[in-house]
């Protein structure tokens, strides 16, 4: 893991911000946003703290959320994502990378309307599972060089593993 870009070239501190934000970016997503979730229904609907309210918010913010935001972003920029993050310049490309950000505004919304209809949670944590594990397995492969792939990679990593944890809950509860 480097913190220079590809060329060997010593990080900008534009670059470093961005690293940051990403950084709070995924610390949200992962642990603050779902937490503070559950202390709110805790308090307010007067419950203890237990997996399945754990694991509700996390697929709602680390998975219906987060893929949802990622959508819409490239879906409206294509070409900063294009060049960026796949590292490709080619105008052809950018309907391919929409195609994607279509599919993450779909899998985001499932995710999402989870929340509103426990009956939904189950199939939306497996299929969230298997995008994340697919996501993760493919930034392992790659080899993530730069401090930016490899915070996607603990965070695709980390939701699936929770994810899994999440499902397999699920289903003792179901046996």
């Amino acid at each position: 893991m480097k913190l220079e870009s590809k060329d060997n070239i010593p990080i900008s501190p534009i670059a470093k911000q961005k690293n940051m934000q990403n950084i709070i970016i995924s610390i949200s997503f992962l642990c603050i946003l779902p937490l503070a979730s559950v202390v709110a229904e805790m308090k307010l609907e007067e419950t203890t703290l237990h997996w399945i309210l754990f694991g509700k918010w996390f697929l709602f913010w680390a998975s219906g959320i987060r893929l949802f935001i990622a959508g819409i972003w490239r879906v409206s920029d294509p070409e900063y994502i294009a060049i960026k993050v796949f590292r490709i310049n080619i105008n052809e490309n950018y309907a391919m990378i929409r195609e994607l950000g279509i599919a993450n505004i779909a899998l985001g919304c499932m995710g999402i309307l989870s929340l509103i209809n426990e009956h939904w949670r189950l199939l939306a944590a497996i299929t969230s599972a298997i995008f994340f594990g697919l996501m993760a397995l493919q930034n392992f492969s790659r080899k993530s060089d730069t401090f930016n792939e490899y915070i996607v990679l603990v965070y695709d990593s980390t939701v699936f593993i929770v994810l899994v944890f999440f499902c397999v809950f699920i289903f003792q509860q179901l046996t």
